[in-house]
């Protein structure tokens, strides 16, 4: 361990005792879901009071005291006073948790603005513990506050690269600092992890160093050459098996991938086909009802001989379906798709691990290779039948939902190379459709709640020529399970394409309230939102536009349940999975909600990136403030006006949304600068709203954002990007006519400041 800066005494050091030494490691196994949450205070008292024994020195009250008092004044809205208790008790003693108390200050420092003191609160905790992330990637977050992006930008590219010097990142930290820089249009500069010399491989199942994996029949240099050409994507033939345990590269990144998305639950019912008996080993630890092995050759009597294209099992059987590089093998894979699908429970997960082409457009296989020499030159190896190409994903997901997930999206390469897995295979991870023309299951749910005339929950729907989309959209909300009535409010937008037409084939539905509203005339996607949520009945407001989609039928459910049980929460969120339109999916951690934890309620008042089609919160804020039409993210003004009502929480047991990105997207449609334009809009917006109301703090707060995200424009020097932001003021106040007196002036001196000097600091 590095030591601290003040230190400790010399002679405590030399005689730290055993129980010392075990309260060093309880410090270093906190693991920080949160950056904005404070560090365990039964896991502070316990290395507090361990350094005091060892010592045998009189020292100030336990941390975890402190931070209880400060969590409690916190509650009463004392935040000078709960600062002040953290900045007396570090004038004490030194103490082998400074570090944890001065990340706690600076995350205060920083909720009330004073950016200066929050810096010098989280340089303090890193000069004790240098490779605390959390402490540096907050540092940077300041700094860019402080109007230096540049700075921040190597704090967080050095978080990346302390995260990469683990075996596995963690994603939810890596996700935080990446997508800081990607906000920032940075590079994560990735670099040699010293500390995992390329020499050196771990397998995660004999939890061992390997100096090297063996490979696959002499590795690439020995595989047929198309297969090479064609840059077939599944196993790493260099990186084959460990030579202690036996265990294969595709086990180890299964392992991987399931422990990271937590795919895998205890007491489940899983078929699984072709077994792999590492996976096997870890598939045990969470207690299985059933564990079917299946394979229909198979003379090992623990095996069922089952045919995956006609499986023997009843409708809804399993929970989980596995069948890893089995469908090269089969005869019909549509067929076997279409079983898989069968066997499957509602909302059950298919794991199908498959080699591909990335560079075949469509599946090759004709009937002409069927002997072992040409199956091993043209289709990789002598018992496949095919070489499915990049059509895989549509043909899987034509049977199944799609929650697959790129490994570049959760790991850095440097897990592939210490692992020995093939960094470009993606996780193959399905779910059971929710087919329009399967009605809900019966009796799922004990009872109704008792009904009223008005629905709990009301679905939003903004939408414009999502024609080829929507239908996904309104099939995920009219095949929600739910103990509860609902109501789905639509706006169309004047489409010129068939979403009017789309809308109407639903408006026969039994299974909600479809409330559709065809506008006149094009409203534009700030008027047409305000105008559903004007309309909303229910006591919650879920949120999803009509190009993207929930992939969890219980997902109304799930959320209503933890509102309903915790009256401190105002909204609720979960996690997304981006589609890029000609890409594969994958998860999307640079979401609030991607990232996986809760907020305050200040977090929530300053506007944090919450995809909306995750959302669900207390219909508390009607009217909306007329503000909120000038807006370019019109959820994030949402967020910040919650923030009044509550806390925020991260869902977990959600599956992760649909999230589609492409060229018509409101948001992601945009280019970066184009973007930073639509949240200097949100900044500038709410800093209207807020000093119409005498929120002076929170006005200087969006004051200065907006400065910021000025500066940041205009120093891309792009001339039609600069002719952009100096017309915002006209745009903008052509969105308000009508709503508010918008204040063209003040913004237009601000972006005037901000070309001007590109060094200036943030308004006052």
């Amino acid at each position: 361990m590095k030591r601290s800066d003040r230190g400790i005494e010399k002679t405590a050091d030399k005689e730290r005792s055993n129980s010392d030494d075990y309260a060093w490691g309880v410090i270093q196994r906190v693991i920080f879901l949160n950056p904005h949450t404070f560090l365990d205070p039964f896991l502070m008292t316990k290395a507090s009071s361990s350094h005091r024994r060892s010592t045998g020195k009189k020292h100030r009250p336990d941390l975890s005291e402190t931070i209880n008092q400060a969590e409690s004044l916190l509650a009463e809205g004392k935040r000078e006073e709960a600062i002040a208790i953290y900045r007396q008790w570090l004038k004490s003693t030194a103490s082998p948790v400074d570090w944890a108390a001065q990340f706690n200050l600076g995350i205060l420092l920083k909720a009330a603005g004073d950016f200066a003191g929050a810096e010098a609160a989280y340089l303090a905790s890193l000069r004790q513990k240098p490779d605390f992330v959390q402490a540096r990637i907050d540092l940077g977050a300041v700094r860019e506050l402080l109007g230096r992006p540049e700075e921040a930008v190597k704090d967080w590219q050095a978080a990346v690269q302390d995260l990469k010097r683990t075996a596995v990142a963690d994603p939810t930290l890596l996700g935080i600092a990446l997508g800081h820089l990607e906000r920032l249009g940075a590079a994560a500069e990735p670099v040699a992890a010293p500390d995992a010399p390329s020499h050196k491989k771990y397998c995660n199942y004999c939890q061992g160093e390997v100096e090297r994996f063996l490979p696959y029949r002499g590795g690439w240099r020995n595989q047929p050459h198309a297969m090479v050409s064609l840059d077939v994507i599944g196993s790493d033939p260099d990186n084959f098996a460990c030579p202690h345990c036996a265990c294969t590269d595709r086990e180890r990144h299964l392992k991987l991938y399931c422990t990271v998305l937590d795919v895998l639950k205890k007491d489940a019912r899983i078929l699984h086909f072709a077994p792999e008996w590492g996976f096997v080993s870890h598939i045990a630890q969470f207690d299985p009802e059933v564990h079917v092995f299946a394979d229909p050759y198979s003379q090992d009597l623990r095996f069922e001989k089952i045919n995956i294209e006609k499986i023997p099992y009843s409708d809804a059987s399993f929970d989980y379906v596995i069948a890893n590089h089995v469908m090269e093998h089969v005869a019909d894979p549509d067929a076997a798709l279409v079983e898989i699908s069968r066997v499957l429970k509602a909302d059950g997960i298919a794991i199908l691990q498959t080699p591909y082409s990335s560079v075949l457009h469509k599946t090759f296989e004709d009937p002409g290779i069927d002997t072992d020499a040409l199956r091993l030159e043209f289709y990789g190896q002598e018992d496949h039948v095919r070489l499915f190409g990049r059509d895989i994903f549509e043909r899987f997901s034509a049977h199944l939902d799609p929650l697959v997930a790129s490994h570049d999206s959760l790991f850095d390469s440097t897990v592939a190379t210490v692992l020995g897995v093939n960094a470009k295979e993606p996780f193959f991870l399905f779910r059971k459709k929710a087919l329009t023309d399967v009605p809900a299951p019966a009796g799922r749910r004990p009872a109704r709640r008792t009904r009223s005339k008005k629905p709990l929950v009301s679905v939003v729907c903004i939408t414009y020529n999502h024609a080829p989309l929507i239908r996904d959209a309104l099939d995920s909300f009219l095949h929600q399970e739910t103990d509860f009535d609902y109501e789905v409010l639509i706006g169309e937008d004047c489409s010129t394409d068939a979403t009017r037409q789309v809308i109407e084939e639903f408006s026969s539905n039994q299974r909600c309230t479809l409330r559709p509203f065809f506008n006149e005339k094009n409203l534009g996607a700030n008027r047409n939102f305000i105008n559903l949520i004007s309309q909303a009945k229910g006591k919650y407001i879920a949120l999803c536009e009509g190009d993207d989609y929930w992939a969890d039928r219980q997902k109304l459910q799930k959320q209503v349940d933890y509102l309903e049980s915790n009256p401190d929460v105002a909204i609720v969120y979960s996690t997304v999975n981006s589609h890029r339109h000609g890409q594969m999916p994958r998860l999307d951690y640079s979401y609030v909600g991607g990232n996986r934890r809760d907020l305050t309620v200040d977090e929530l008042k300053q506007a944090p990136p919450i995809n909306s089609l995750t959302v669900m919160f207390r219909n508390l804020i009607q009217p909306i403030p007329p503000e909120h039409y000038t807006t370019g993210a019109g959820d994030m003004f949402l967020w910040s006006l919650i923030g009044w009502h509550g806390r925020g929480h991260y869902l977990d047991s959600v599956l992760p949304s649909i999230h589609r990105q492409h060229s018509g997207g409101i948001f992601t449609g945009e280019s970066r600068e184009g973007r930073w334009i639509l949240d200097l809009m949100t900044s500038y917006s709410l800093f209207l709203y807020y000093r119409r109301i005498g929120e002076s703090g929170l006005a200087d707060y969006y004051a200065n954002r907006t400065f910021l995200w000025a500066r940041e424009i205009a120093s891309c020097k792009k001339d039609e990007v600069v002719d952009r932001l100096l017309a915002l003021p006209s745009k903008m106040n052509e969105m308000a006519a009508g709503a508010y007196a918008f204040d063209g002036e003040s913004l237009s001196n601000i972006i005037r400041v901000a070309i001007a000097d590109p060094k200036a600091t943030p308004v006052k």
